[in-house]
C-alpha cells in the first residue's frame, strides 16, 4: 500500500467539494461540471493533494537548497513544479519550498481537471490554484492582512486569462519573511509560480529605517530551509512615511516581475495603505484601506 493513502481518511466532501488538513496542508477544492458540483473529481483531487504533500515530505531535503542548485529530473511532479516555478523568478535566495502551498494547489487542480471538472478553485492555506473553462469565472476573495476578519479585495479570474495562480505572502503567514507586508499578492499563469513571486514581493516591501528587528533565520526556526538568511522577526509602530515607502518598493517589483512575464498582477499592502499593478487588477472592498499613487 502506498503510504500517502492511510492518510486520505482525513478527506472530506463539503458543499461544492472537498476539504483535507493535513500537517501544514490545509485544502478547500471546488470542482464543477455543467454548474454543478463534480464530487467525485474534487474527492480524487484531494487524494492526490495529500499524495503530493507525502511525495514533498519523502524529498524534503532536496529541496531544502536554492533551487538554482537543485536539479529537477527524478523528482516527483509536484517538486518538480516547485523547482521550476522558483527556478523561473532567477532569485538565487529562494528554495523550492516558497512554492509548496502553490504547487500542492496545482496537482490538486489538475486532478479534477484530468476527471472532466470544467471549474476548479484549489485553495491550500491561502494559495490558490485555478482552472476554468472559456466563459467561466470565478471570484477570489483576499484579506488585506492575516488578522482581517474580512476580504480586503476582491479578484475576478476569467476563463482563458492565462491566470492559474493567486498566492499571499506577509507577516503571520505559514513562511518567513524578509519584509513587512501585511499582504503580498501574486496573479500568475500557475499555484506554484504565484507562490514563489508572492514570496519575493514580501521580501521586497519594506523600507529604510523601519524599526524591524531581524534575525537569521535558523534562530526563528530551527527546521527552516533559509539557513544563514536574515528574516522579519519583530516589527514595531510603523510610521506612515515608511509604510508608504514600503508598498512603493512592493509594487515596484510587481512591476519588475510584470516586465518578465512572470506575473499578470500584484496587490501590496502595509498597515491601512496599498498599491495594486495592474490598477484593475482588484477591486477595493475595505473602504478602510488608502491608496498608495
Amino acid at each position: 500500500m502506498n503510504s500517502w493513502i492511510s492518510w486520505a481518511s482525513s478527506i472530506q466532501l463539503a458543499g461544492r467539494g472537498a476539504v483535507v488538513e493535513l500537517g501544514p496542508m490545509r485544502l478547500n477544492l471546488i470542482a464543477e461540471r455543467g454548474g454543478r458540483p463534480h464530487l467525485k473529481a474534487a474527492l480524487r483531487a484531494a487524494e492526490r493533494a495529500v499524495q503530493a504533500l507525502c511525495e514533498v515530505s519523502a524529498c524534503w531535503g532536496r529541496l531544502k537548497k536554492p533551487a538554482l542548485e537543485v536539479e529537477a529530473e527524478g523528482l516527483p511532479h509536484v517538486a518538480r513544479l516547485m523547482v521550476e516555478a522558483c527556478k523561473a523568478t532567477g532569485d538565487p535566495t529562494l528554495t523550492p519550498m516558497a512554492a509548496v502551498a502553490g504547487a500542492i494547489s496545482d496537482v490538486a487542480a489538475e486532478e479534477a481537471w484530468r476527471l472532466g471538472a470544467e471549474k476548479v478553485v484549489a485553495e491550500n492555506r491561502g494559495d490558490i490554484a485555478l482552472k476554468l473553462s472559456r466563459g467561466l469565472s470565478a471570484t477570489i476573495g483576499v484579506k488585506a492582512s492575516i488578522q482581517a476578519e474580512k476580504h480586503g479585495f476582491t479578484i475576478r479570474v476569467d476563463g482563458g486569462s492565462g491566470v492559474g495562480g493567486v498566492a499571499t505572502s506577509g507577516l503571520g503567514g505559514m513562511g518567513l519573511t524578509k519584509g513587512f507586508a501585511s499582504a503580498a499578492v501574486a496573479l500568475a499563469s500557475t499555484g506554484a509560480l504565484a507562490d514563489a513571486c508572492s514570496t519575493i514581493l514580501g521580501n521586497a516591501t519594506t523600507a529604510s529605517g523601519a524599526p524591524v528587528e531581524w534575525r537569521l533565520a535558523e534562530e526563528v526556526d530551527p527546521l527552516t530551509d533559509l539557513r544563514g538568511q536574515p528574516v522579519t522577526y519583530r516589527v514595531g509602530s510603523l510610521p506612515e512615511r515608511v509604510k508608504i515607502e514600503a508598498v512603493r518598493n512592493g509594487v515596484r517589483k510587481v512591476w519588475e516581475l510584470r516586465r518578465k512575464g512572470l506575473l499578470h498582477g500584484g496587490i501590496i499592502v502595509v498597515g491601512e495603505f496599498y498599491a495594486l499593478s495592474p490598477e484593475n487588477i482588484a477591486k477595493v472592498e475595505d473602504e478602510n484601506l488608502r491608496r498608495v499613487a
